[in-house]
């Protein structure tokens, strides 16, 4: 009997232990985490699809080489490539380089993306449109291959067994003078069946809204310019550029004017409109334009005139 009472109290308690283990691991079933908090910054990138298609050509070459199947350029794919390729303008720290600029993971923005491969290169060109991409220009696409080749994670997604699609970005921005300041090169890796092939070769501008969280749009990571700072009878008007430039980055991209609300110190001195267009009004003396983010810290940044 007291055997039998000894072996009820153990499990009893045993069980009792389990419980309060299980609870612990569970947590409070009230608590959720919150999503982070962010703001939309806009920016425009050119996606030059025939580079994109080189890419891929490139990409299948090392793949028969490994005895893998060819992958298929996905359309849909390709679209959160591009969105990718804008997003590494707006880069995260190097301890996360594969989560999007609102924190969450590459694969949220198409549920078929299992693995994902990118580049950035920053500087400043000039070339014509035409030179994008050919030898001897930025990157060509065999380099931005064998880069992927050189890095182990990066080959890992080149070498995905069961992939059969991918999307490719090869964009770029440039400055109101058309130098290039950022390529981004992104490759979407999917285990699914291609849906539409893209056949593109052209350059298509894309414009994207930036889902950015706070820690990333800091007062010090934007800045106001133009290419003069007097308004007068001759120069009536001017535009003024927002650039982006936060430590994680390689370039300086800038960024739409609908990202922000603009406004003038004094309306009779300057004006200013949604567009960043500043013009002379019929008072002189000094104005002070100001930016603000329409969303997110809603920082502010100005840049002060002289209108003669």
């Amino acid at each position: 009997m007291k055997n039998k009472w000894f072996k009820r109290l153990a499990c009893a308690a045993l069980s009792a232990a389990l419980v309060v283990e299980l609870a612990c691991f569970a947590g409070p079933t009230t608590s959720y985490a919150k999503a982070p908090s962010t703001g939309k910054i806009s920016l425009t990138v050119t996606q030059d699809y025939k580079q994109a298609q080189a890419i891929l050509k490139y990409v299948n070459k090392y793949r028969k080489k490994k005895h893998l199947k060819a992958l298929k350029l996905d359309k849909d794919l390709t679209k959160a490539a591009i969105t990718r390729g804008a997003e590494l303008n707006i880069y995260t720290p190097q301890t996360s380089p594969h989560r999007r600029p609102n924190g969450k993971l590459t694969k949220t923005l198409n549920k078929r993306i299992c693995y994902e491969d990118c580049l950035e290169i920053g500087g400043s060109y000039y070339m014509e449109p035409s030179d994008f991409g050919a030898s001897g220009s930025i990157t060509s696409a065999k380099a931005v291959v064998d880069s992927w080749i050189a890095s182990p994670p990066h080959r890992k997604g080149l070498l995905l067994s069961k992939a059969k699609c991918a999307g490719i970005a090869a964009t770029y921005t440039t400055t109101e003078y058309d130098y290039i300041t950022s390529v981004t090169y992104s490759i979407e890796f999917s285990n699914t069946k291609v849906k539409k092939v893209e056949k593109s070769k052209s350059k298509v501008k894309y414009t994207k809204n930036v889902d950015t969280k706070n820690e990333y749009l800091k007062k010090k990571y934007f800045s106001m310019r133009s290419s003069v700072d007097q308004l007068y009878n001759e120069n009536p008007s001017m535009r003024l550029y927002t650039d982006y430039n936060s430590p994680y980055m390689y370039a300086r991209p800038i960024l739409n004017p609908s990202s922000f609300t603009w406004t003038s110190s004094n309306k009779d001195i300057a004006t200013v409109n949604k567009n960043g267009i500043v013009k002379k009004g019929s008072k002189t003396g000094k104005v002070k334009i100001t930016a603000k983010l329409k969303t997110g810290t809603k920082v502010s940044f100005s840049k002060t005139l002289t209108v003669k």
